[in-house]
């Protein structure tokens, strides 16, 4: 009989033997893995009804905030620093994946996640965590054009529909040439090509 599940039938003295307790045994494996650890409201019920007090565990205060009130101000260092921390350590145990943290962070903030990637805490540290510097270096590292690096950079370092004097102009202009290391004097006429 070759279809006879060995593991839990099997043959003796010509008669079929069901062995009820390793069949028990992986209804309650099932059981453990697929409802009661599966979530963390599960779990943690499971925990109260077997006696166990629950706590809530809170092991960043950039998180907190980031959770209980979406629209509160919080830096770009902070962001970055805890998206680090999280990165680089894994714990033993933790009711929330760092990977879920991590991705509450980025969507706080995107820059976050695409400075670690693509800078990396290195770079981005010694940038001092300047956002505008932190966006150049990006712009730096994309596969285009010089004349296309330019013009994001001053799109991106220039107010619009606002006034701005010839020397500031010149002064932010050569500041973006010196960035992407292009040996000419910036001019306030550059603009217009």
């Amino acid at each position: 009989m070759s279809y006879i599940n060995e593991q839990y039938v099997r043959i003796e003295d010509n008669r079929l033997v069901v062995d009820k307790n390793l069949a028990n045994i992986d209804i309650v494996n099932f059981k453990i893995c697929r409802h009661i650890y599966r979530t963390y409201v599960n779990l943690a019920s499971e925990l109260q009804q077997n006696g166990y007090s629950i706590s809530r565990y809170s092991f960043s205060k950039v998180i907190d905030k980031v959770e209980c009130n979406p629209a509160s101000k919080v830096t770009f260092k902070e962001l970055f620093d805890e998206y680090c921390r999280l990165k680089e350590t894994k714990p033993a145990f933790s009711f929330v994946s760092h990977e879920n943290l991590c991705g509450l962070i980025a969507a706080k903030n995107p820059l976050v996640k695409q400075a670690y990637d693509e800078l990396g805490v290195a770079k981005v540290q010694a940038l001092k965590y300047h956002v505008g510097n932190i966006r150049r270096e990006l712009i730096k590292l994309q596969p285009l054009s010089v004349e296309h690096k330019i013009m994001k950079m001053i799109n991106a370092s220039f107010p619009k529909q606002t006034l701005i004097a010839k020397s500031e102009i010149k002064a932010r202009l050569q500041k973006i040439y010196e960035s992407l290391e292009i040996k000419q004097t910036a001019k306030a006429s550059d603009l217009a090509k």
